[in-house]
């Protein structure tokens, strides 16, 4: 977005996120989300600006595991035996009669 000042409706703010009205308004609900600006009786709009600040503070997927954490499972999976799949409890061992 430009360096202007812009202002979004809730269907823009959606539309950033990939959500519909009603989530886009949850989502604008919580309290880290920026705080919106009333330009008429019934019309609140959310600074392009703002908006743009709080997706770049947003973690990435791969930020929620800490490395450490993250370290361990990969070493438990290495360490860990592979089993061979001996079928769902109580199907008969031999379903094709060989």
């Amino acid at each position: 977005m430009s360096s202007r000042l812009l202002l979004l409706t809730i269907e823009e703010v959606g539309a950033l996120f990939g959500v519909k009205r009603r989530a886009a308004y949850l989502m604008t609900s919580r309290p880290d989300f920026p705080k919106p600006v009333r330009v008429g009786l019934r019309a609140i709009r959310w600074r392009a600006a703002d908006v743009e600040n709080y997706v770049a503070q947003l973690p990435t997927v791969n930020s929620f595991e800490p490395p450490q954490l993250r370290a361990g499972k990969t070493a438990r999976r290495a360490q860990a035996p592979v089993r061979p799949f001996s079928g769902l409890p109580g199907a008969a061992a031999d379903v094709h009669g060989t």
